[in-house]
């Protein structure tokens, strides 16, 4: 994958700080991003609805609790994932994109424990970016053709299952509403939900 050490760089900037909190996490999450692409013209002759897709993605993921985790507590998650994205053109035959994104979020966590003592639940809203990583579809896309930046509103949430020691696994999903348009010519935007499970570590 192009550009793959920027996933890394990203990993680090992650860890750094991972001691200016003692309720900071890490997670490791992977699972299905499922895309699809809005297209925002009308078009009499030619279809314009595009059909999802399903693709692998993955990523990183650090969180910063601001209060004890027996009570309802406010903080900050930063998240880097790979998310591929694209559509399929309706009624059209060979016609799909393929893009890949390394995606990075801000995300304000709201975590709220449950009766069971090692369960909480992570709402998650927050502001995300995606850097065009590659574009296909039968061959390359045209230079210019797909904005390198992509902007969107990101919101989900997050069921938490903890151990006494603060290893834990997380389940939930994640939405992307694309703010920007994904092409030069402004005509789609990206909608994308991400359905994911990962393994969380204490660091902090």
């Amino acid at each position: 994958m192009k550009r793959s050490h920027i996933f890394f760089l990203v990993a680090a900037f992650l860890l750094a700080g991972q001691s200016a909190s003692a309720q900071t996490t890490l997670s490791v999450h992977g699972g299905l991003n499922v895309s699809v692409l809005s297209n925002e013209v009308e078009d009499s002759v030619l279809p314009t609805n595009y059909l999802r897709i399903s693709q692998p993605t993955f990523g990183l993921a650090a969180t910063w609790q601001l209060s004890p985790p027996e009570r309802t507590s406010f903080g900050i998650q930063l998240n880097a994932s790979y998310s591929p994205r694209g559509g399929d053109l309706e009624g059209i035959s060979g016609v799909n994109v393929r893009m890949k994104y390394l995606e990075l979020a801000a995300l304000a966590d709201v975590r709220i424990p449950l009766i069971l003592e090692p369960v909480a639940l992570h709402f998650l809203v927050g502001p995300a970016a995606g850097w065009l990583i590659s574009c296909k579809r039968e061959q390359a896309c045209a230079d210019g053709e797909f904005r390198s930046l992509d902007i969107g509103l990101s919101f989900g949430g997050q069921l938490e299952i903890a151990s006494q020691g603060g290893v834990g696994v997380t389940a939930g999903f994640q939405y992307n509403l694309g703010i920007t348009h994904a092409d030069a010519a402004e005509t789609i935007r990206h909608r994308a939900v991400a359905l994911r499970g990962g393994i969380m570590f204490p660091i902090g």
